[in-house]
């Protein structure tokens, strides 16, 4: 089996695992007591965490190799896991937990990035792109309908055991990997100069993974609010894997549209093309009023995604594969991810009694960058 196919296996397995559980975080942390502001002081202490355990992680792959790193990583998916469910009881765990998710994280994605661009031309990027996206979209539309069945049914916590069978077959999966070591060239003196060198991708970086938390942080917390707060709990579970479950059958088809178009045409036109779309969509779910819209506009979101998403991902390995250190690439770029996300979940933070605001701030961005 070549290193791509085991990657789209990896991708998929991990599907199973975050549709399930992934969608319910928030909603699980704030049923453990927690206030609304503490889940985004959750997500803005695992976005700081990401840089660090990126680099770390270059350096382990190199002096171990890609398995253990990979195999690593399970220790501390249990770690997290663990920590999540005995969250009621211990509650410093709330700042444990995003530790363990960013190390966790940085385990996964560095050596995936690597092996992805590796085996990958730059042609066919977008393609192979929309089919490590397609198929988790695939069981995205299962998952979250079977997970919301386990919480409505039995309690969120009994999702830990399902999540924790499907890391356990990720060994075997893990073990397929060849145990290549990744040469590592780092001088952090060079970040500077890796700045000076992609100031453009380094501007779009920053606006789309504030896109990204907007809708895949953000707006789930917002949609889940406002089902339970008007319908009650149990309709707040079940709208939210219900919702995951439509949007991921709705998009399935659309990215492997995307990935055709996307290696025929102008990536960076499509990607402002998507962010207009996106300010339009912000602006207009800030003046939401019905909960129908709330579902059309989660369709809506995660086709704008995908227009946006596929065509940045496949610009993100092109310009790795071209550069002379794309170890560093990989982890240098983590730099201004973070503070996209340590913006949106600051801002979150501070207008938590109000957090629509948010919605309008993000339209205001995502418009100036289509106009850049």
């Amino acid at each position: 089996m070549s290193q791509l196919r085991i990657i789209n296996l990896m991708n998929s397995l991990e599907a199973v695992a975050g549709s399930a559980i992934g969608i319910f975080v928030p909603v699980y942390i704030l049923n453990s007591g927690f206030s609304l502001r503490m889940v985004f002081v959750y997500w803005l202490i695992y976005s700081a965490g990401i840089p660090v355990f990126f680099m770390a992680t270059a350096k382990l792959c190199e002096y171990r190799g890609v398995r253990f790193v990979f195999l690593l990583r399970l220790l501390f998916v249990f770690l997290l896991y663990g920590s999540l469910y005995l969250l009621g009881q211990f509650k410093f765990l709330i700042f444990i937990a995003p530790i363990f998710k960013a190390i966790e994280v940085s385990l996964m994605y560095y050596p995936m990035h690597f092996i992805f661009i590796a085996n990958t031309e730059n042609d066919e990027m977008s393609k192979k792109i929309s089919h490590l996206f397609a198929w988790p979209q695939i069981i995205g539309i299962i998952m979250p309908l079977v997970s919301t069945g386990i919480a409505i049914m039995f309690g969120m916590k009994n999702i830990f055991i399902l999540v924790f069978v499907v890391y356990f077959i990720l060994i075997f999966v893990y073990l397929r990997f060849k145990d290549h070591k990744i040469q590592t060239k780092f001088n952090f003196n060079k970040v500077l100069v890796f700045f000076k060198k992609y100031p453009k991708y380094i501007v779009m970086e920053v606006f789309e993974n504030i896109r990204e938390d907007m809708h895949g942080a953000v707006w789930p917390i917002f949609f889940y609010f406002t089902i339970a707060g008007s319908l009650g709990e149990k309709i707040g579970i079940a709208s939210v894997g219900t919702i995951n479950s439509v949007t991921a059958f709705v998009v399935l088809f659309f990215t492997l549209l995307m990935g055709k178009l996307a290696d025929k045409f102008d990536k960076n036109k499509i990607m402002k093309f998507g962010f207009i779309l996106a300010a339009l969509a912000w602006i207009n779910a800030y003046f939401l009023t019905n909960n129908v819209y709330l579902y059309l506009f989660s369709i809506a979101f995660s086709l704008i995604s995908t227009m946006i998403e596929l065509p940045y991902q496949a610009l993100t390995y092109q310009l790795a594969k071209k550069d002379e250190q794309s170890d560093e690439f990989i982890v240098f770029r983590e730099i201004p991810l973070f503070f996209a996300r340590a913006t949106v979940y600051l801002a979150c933070i501070l207008l938590i009694a109000n957090i629509k605001i948010t919605f309008l701030l993000s339209a205001i961005v995502f418009a100036i960058f289509a106009l850049l």
